[in-house]
C-alpha cells in the first residue's frame, strides 16, 4: 500500500531529493488488522498542509484519493486472510 502511494505522488507531484517518497511507511498493528501509512520526514506536514508562510503542495491525499480503489481491494484481501488465519471464515 506504501509503495502505491509512494509511486503515485512521486510521479505525480514531487521531484525533490525522494527522501519524502522514501520516507512513506506502514506500521501495522500488533494484530495484524490495523495499519498506519505516512511518511516520517518531519517536514512532510508542512509540504501537505502548508503554514502561514507557504502553500500546501499536498502529496499524500491526493495520492490516497486517486489509488482508493486499490488500497480498499488490498485492505479487502488482507483482512480476508487475517481472518481466515484466525479460523474465521466468510461465506457467500
Amino acid at each position: 500500500m506504501a509503495d502505491l502511494l509512494a509511486e503515485w505522488s512521486w510521479q505525480r507531484n514531487w521531484r525533490g531529493t525522494g527522501a519524502l517518497i522514501r520516507s512513506i511507511t506502514v506500521a501495522f498493528d500488533s494484530d495484524g488488522l490495523g495499519a498506519l501509512v505516512g511518511p516520517t520526514a518531519p517536514y512532510a506536514i508542512y509540504l501537505e498542509f502548508g503554514t502561514m508562510n507557504m502553500p500546501a503542495r499536498p502529496f499524500l491525499l491526493p495520492a490516497f484519493s486517486r489509488m482508493e480503489d486499490q488500497i480498499v481491494k488490498q485492505i479487502t484481501v488482507a483482512g480476508g486472510r487475517a481472518l481466515r488465519r484466525r479460523g474465521v471464515f466468510i461465506g457467500v
